[in-house]
């Protein structure tokens, strides 16, 4: 009736996507100092609250780092849907897509921007609210402590 279907042809965008998603969650694991330190960033996030412990000589640049990474990730987004809109709108006009289509698939794009962008402003709030836990680390006067 038809042919059978070709199995092999699918392995390697998923090999590769197994392979980029590692690659990049090693590096992240790297840049925070370790797999624990990772685990306790993302349970800090998630409750609003540093560990008992936390170093401020350690948290201070982490969540200032991870702040510089969220304001990247902005830019990067935005640059994304100035090309990704230039490049359909120049595909429609072109005639290869419908003006239709192209609307269709630029409102989907935009709403997939919406949603990470509302993470990432959530994320970089919940950072902030996070630095605002550490002390200050301004040297205490001497006569303050009387």
């Amino acid at each position: 009736m038809g042919e059978d279907p070709d199995w092999v042809r699918p392995l390697p965008p998923m090999l590769a996507s197994f392979a980029a998603a590692f690659v990049v969650a090693r590096w992240h694991r790297r840049r925070m100092g370790g797999a624990e330190r990772v685990g306790q960033f993302r349970t800090a996030l998630r409750s609003g609250r540093l560990p008992e412990d936390a170093d401020p000589a350690v948290w201070r640049p982490l969540l200032e780092q991870e702040q510089r990474v969220v304001r990247l990730l902005w830019r990067w987004l935005a640059g994304l849907v100035v090309v990704v809109v230039a490049l359909w709108a120049l595909v429609a006009a072109v005639g290869t897509f419908t003006w239709s289509a192209a609307l269709i698939s630029t409102g989907l794009v935009l709403a997939v921007v919406v949603v990470v962008g509302a993470v990432l402003a959530r994320q970089s709030a919940r950072m902030a609210a996070l630095s605002a836990q550490l002390p200050d680390h301004q040297p205490r006067d001497r006569h303050s402590a009387r």
